[in-house]
């Protein structure tokens, strides 16, 4: 299977965003007369990259979401234990380093000290814990539970045999996790780059319930925060300045866009309406190759369809 992905050059990603930009210059402009001085210097600009991103995400509850499409949008709103790396292998994220002991089936892995959740909050070990427990706890209903079904007791609970809290993932201090396995795992770092076992904001989750995943009550730990859902049209993300790594980002928001038709999303693309989709009509594919070579990205996919 292959991974396929039409990317507008870095000069028409420019003129894209300076196109986006000038709209809201105009709009910066009529609010001025409403008292700021004439002149006034701007504020500057944000940079947001607009995404195609196919139907609309099904949920944004991390441990309840579905497809794809929700997916892309999780993995920049949080940061799980580990990332995937430019080899495909597991790289540090939430957590910094961890090991494994000598049977294979025991895992410790151990969390940055700086990661923060946007409100400034510490990120713990007791969140992680929270975040896998709620993945096979049986009222989540999760679609990804026998993901982690490795973990000790993690079957039994999804099968409502035992509870949540039996589950093989302890937090002996805010900074460590511990992981223990039916079977030696060697791939569990790679598992634990999914989506549905990032952590969870504790007390958001207690206070808002099912509606913790709505803007103005998510609390993520990723490099951008949910800023607005509009059903049927977008997403948008805005940067997280507590992030860890926030240094190293470079944007200061992401726009995805839904789209329910594959050539629509294509048509915006050439429009330059969007920098990036990952929609490639199945009936141009060879005319976009022979168009676009140096924008067309294709690469393998391990995946079940």
């Amino acid at each position: 299977m292959c991974a396929i992905m039409l990317l507008q050059s870095s000069r028409r990603v420019r003129i894209a965003v300076a196109t986006l930009l000038a709209a809201a210059l105009i709009f910066t402009a009529c609010s001025r007369q409403d008292g700021s001085p004439a002149g006034a210097k701007p504020a500057a600009l944000p940079l947001i990259l607009v995404r195609g991103n196919g139907p609309e995400p099904d949920s944004l509850d991390p441990q309840r979401a579905r497809n794809f499409e929700s997916h892309s949008i999780l993995r920049d709103m949080y940061e799980c234990l580990t990332a995937i790396g430019k080899d495909a292998g597991p790289i540090p994220a939430l957590a910094s380093s961890w090991e494994m002991d000598a049977d294979g089936r025991r895992w410790t892995f151990h969390l940055r000290t700086d990661a923060r959740w946007p409100n400034g909050d510490r990120v713990t070990a007791d969140d992680v814990v929270a975040g896998l427990r709620r993945l096979v706890e049986p009222a989540t209903a999760s679609e990804y539970a026998q993901l982690v079904d490795v973990i000790r007791n993690a079957a039994d609970i999804i099968a409502g045999r035992q509870p949540p809290a039996t589950l093989g993932v302890s937090a002996p201090d805010a900074a460590t996790v511990i992981i223990e396995l039916t079977q030696p795992a060697v791939y569990l770092p790679g598992l634990l780059s999914h989506p549905t076992t990032c952590p969870v904001h504790r007390a958001s989750l207690a206070r808002f319930a099912s509606d913790f995943v709505k803007p103005g009550n998510s609390v993520s730990n990723g490099a951008f925060g949910l800023k607005e859902w509009v059903q049927g049209s977008h997403v948008l993300l805005v940067r997280n300045p507590y992030y860890w790594n926030n240094a190293a980002t470079r944007l200061d928001g992401v726009r995805f866009v839904s789209f329910n038709d594959a050539s629509t999303e294509y048509t915006r693309y050439r429009a330059g309406e969007i920098h990036l989709t990952a929609v490639v009509p199945p009936n141009q594919f060879d005319g976009i190759r022979a168009e676009r070579p140096r924008e067309l990205h294709i690469g393998p996919q391990l995946g079940v369809y």
